[in-house]
């Protein structure tokens, strides 16, 4: 008896025992195949699949396929959270089933823009931002409290320097730091000197001492550079016996510019300060507003005039090198005769 295969029939052989003929009868029908359950490998980028089944009459007889996969993003990822992609294998005979395959999508992590810092008004405090380019709902943020250093120190005469500076934990923002002007500190003039830098303070007057005790001067500043202008205003405290002058005996890298009283002076009888409305009538006013030798006696009156307190003269100058001095020699007639007092050093 000859077994049926999955292809071929069976049949059973008869033969004689006398003379040895034989014959083939009693068929039976081929067994066709028994596929068992199909296996599928997949390759290790899960691009290809191979689906084979075997024949449980016979394991030579095999069924094979390779196919290329498709893919597709089933659930995405985001920011924080993992996604899905999906790869899916079809083939064409019928044994084989669709297969399908996950692999999961690492979360993608955020994209920070460029942070964006804000300071309050007192600069004590700066706030950071930054926002995610993939989801405009994530952000980061942080304030902190400045520290601050005075980068540049002020000057009486000039401004200084503070710089703010705001340092984050977080890497993704950077130092940041902003300057502000610190106002120059002024003068503090104590006796006519200033505390913190030394300066002379011009408005501090130099009393002239001696027979024209009534003499006081003042300049509008302390210091000066080459091209400034410098005035000078001599006011007098008391009344002169006759008529008053001043006499420049030193003029050095200063240039004359002019000179004026600020009141007129005037001859009158009498030697009371104060004038009495009805005696103004007859006075005679004498004007001497304008200086046309600055070496000469600039005299508020003639002979025989008295200058009366409050009386102003106003010396302009212009500082013309780095190195200057003025020096003058005020004066006063009386009873016919100019008087001077000792020179005085009025600049620097």
């Amino acid at each position: 008896v000859t077994k049926p295969t999955c292809t071929e029939q069976g049949y059973t052989t008869y033969t004689c025992s006398d003379c040895g003929k034989s014959y083939v009868d009693d068929y039976t029908k081929p067994l066709g195949h028994d596929w068992g359950a199909p296996t599928y490998s997949w390759n290790s980028d899960m691009s290809k699949v191979t689906a084979t089944c075997t024949c449980s009459h016979d394991s030579s007889h095999k069924q094979t396929e390779t196919v290329n996969t498709t893919s597709s993003v089933t659930k995405a990822a985001t920011c924080e959270g993992t996604g899905t992609k999906t790869f899916t294998a079809t083939f064409t005979n019928s044994i084989f089933a669709k297969q399908t395959k996950t692999e999961t999508i690492a979360a993608l992590g955020h994209s920070w823009g460029t942070p964006t810092y804000s300071w309050n008004s007192d600069l004590s405090k700066v706030t950071a931002t930054c926002t995610c380019s993939r989801d405009g709902s994530h952000k980061l943020t942080e304030t902190v409290y400045t520290t601050n250093t005075v980068t540049q120190d002020p000057t009486c005469e000039s401004s200084g320097t503070i710089t703010y500076i705001a340092t984050f934990s977080n890497s993704e923002f950077a130092t940041k730091t902003k300057a502000e002007t610190i106002p120059a500190l002024d003068h503090d003039y104590v006796n006519g000197v200033c505390t913190r830098c030394g300066a002379t303070n011009g408005n501090n007057p130099i009393e002239i001492e001696g027979v024209l005790g009534f003499i006081s001067i003042t300049s509008d500043k302390g210091t000066y550079g080459i091209g400034d202008y410098i005035t000078l205003t001599f006011n007098i405290s008391k009344k002169s016996i006759k008529s008053m002058g001043i006499l420049i005996t030193e003029l050095k890298g200063l240039e004359f510019v002019s000179g004026k009283w600020i009141k007129d002076a005037f001859t009158f009888a009498g030697d009371d300060d104060d004038i009495e409305p009805a005696l103004m009538q007859n006075m005679k006013w004498n004007s001497y507003n304008d200086i046309i030798d600055a070496a000469a006696l600039t005299y508020a009156g003639e002979i025989g005039a008295q200058v009366i307190k409050g009386n102003i003269f106003v010396l302009k100058l212009k500082v013309t090198s780095a190195k200057y001095s003025l020096a003058i020699k005020p004066a006063y007639s009386g009873n016919d005769d100019v008087v001077y007092s000792e020179i005085v050093s009025v600049l620097p």
